[in-house]
């Protein structure tokens, strides 16, 4: 719990982007907007061959953190974010999915006034321009939760930076559902049912291929849980048939 008032609470938010000329204003200016102010908004571009750096240097505010990476890959990017990140609580955010204007300040004033160190929350995903709610589970998420798939919406996810200053992205495919996978071992995650981001379904990469994100989500299940291939082979079954719904 943070006992200091909320409005002076830091909060660092960390957006790694690849070719994201198309969307990444709309990103930094939903954490720009954020009721929220007191917010460290750092990018990091991975390499882009498109306008993304350029659109980024266009935006004059002090509170953004500019770097630039060599090395291709997102796990590598939100690494040197958290390593540099110097807010109170971290949050991440992909260069084409966006913030609702109180969402920073609905996760702060949550876990300062609770016992929980991290949330996440529930969120709207856009698709050929519909706007589809997806509800984040009533109870708290915790390791046992994820041993049939990742609960956790990447971009309404907020935590307690000091609780988990050791977790880092590890290179390699579901990166984000691995990374959950360790917080939970530290803490469960809270949930609120509040809706505080945008995920952009339309722009975003993600799980595109059904089959391969399947193949890797059977690999986390094996290697992160010690499953046996059969329960493993059950589980990512399961875990496709929710997807469908």
């Amino acid at each position: 719990m943070n006992t200091q008032p909320t409005d002076r609470t830091k909060v660092s938010v960390i957006m790694a982007a690849y070719n994201a000329e198309s969307t990444i204003l709309r990103a930094i200016n939903s954490v720009l907007a954020q009721t929220h102010e007191n917010v460290e908004l750092i990018v990091i571009d991975n390499n882009s061959n498109d306008k993304t750096q350029a659109i980024i240097d266009s935006c004059l505010d002090k509170r953004i953190v500019s770097l630039q990476c060599t090395t291709q890959g997102a796990c590598h990017a939100r690494n040197v974010g958290l390593d540099i990140a110097s807010g109170e609580y971290v949050c991440f955010l992909d260069a084409d999915d966006y913030l609702l204007k109180n969402s920073i300040l609905t996760r702060v004033e949550f876990l300062a006034a609770s016992e929980a160190k991290a949330v996440c929350s529930s969120y709207l995903v856009k698709k050929k321009s519909r706007l589809k709610l997806r509800r984040v589970p009533i109870n708290d998420i915790n390791l046992n939760d994820l041993r049939v798939m990742n609960l956790v919406p990447f971009c309404t996810a907020l935590f307690e930076r000091k609780h988990f200053h050791n977790l880092r992205f590890k290179s390699q495919p579901h990166e984000d559902y691995i990374f959950w996978i360790e917080t939970c071992k530290i803490a469960p995650i809270a949930t609120i049912q509040e809706i505080t981001a945008v995920y952009d379904a339309d722009v975003s990469g993600i799980s595109a291929n059904k089959l391969k994100s399947a193949y890797w989500h059977y690999l986390v299940l094996r290697h992160q849980f010690s499953y046996s291939m059969i329960s493993s082979v059950v589980r990512t079954a399961v875990r496709s048939a929710k997807l469908l719904v």
